[in-house]
């Protein structure tokens, strides 16, 4: 297990706080690779590239967004490094990836297992669609950035 990929609906929501609901990233950093994420009222979510744990916590889950395209990943510290692949991942201190393009498509990489069961248990709580589990075998993504 590496990872798990699954659907979300295409329209307004607070999907990041859904998808991230009970995983434990207290004290992280997440960094803000690339994102277009419109609020309900046309601004952009991110103001900024990089957050700690509770001011991304925060942003969101009190808004509604159009997540059109987003590339973010979480870091214990801010060690951010440039993540171009799989290897990248496994030697950088990044431990949670997150990829969600066209709107709908999640695919979310994690080095601990509980975190990658936890995103799961949260993608059937809320109905997400065509959940599966990545294995590095069956992985088709060769690339980690939009």
């Amino acid at each position: 297990m590496i990872g798990i990929r699954f659907k979300i609906p295409n329209e307004y929501n607070n999907f990041l706080k859904q998808i991230l609901e009970n995983v434990n990233t207290q004290n992280s950093v997440w960094n803000i690779k690339t994102d277009d994420i419109i609020k309900s009222d046309g601004t952009y979510l991110f103001a900024k590239e990089s957050y700690k744990d509770k001011e991304f916590k925060s942003i969101i889950g009190n808004n509604n967004y159009y997540l059109i395209f987003v590339d973010i990943e979480c870091y214990p510290n801010y060690n951010f490094t440039n993540i171009y692949n799989y290897q990248d991942f496994i030697n950088s201190d990044c431990y949670l990836l997150i990829i969600i393009v066209d709107n709908i498509f999640v695919d979310i990489y994690a080095k601990s297992k509980e975190i990658i069961n936890k995103l799961k248990e949260n993608a059937i709580k809320h109905n997400f669609n065509d959940i599966k589990i990545i294995s590095d075998l069956q992985d088709k993504r060769n690339t980690f950035f939009i």
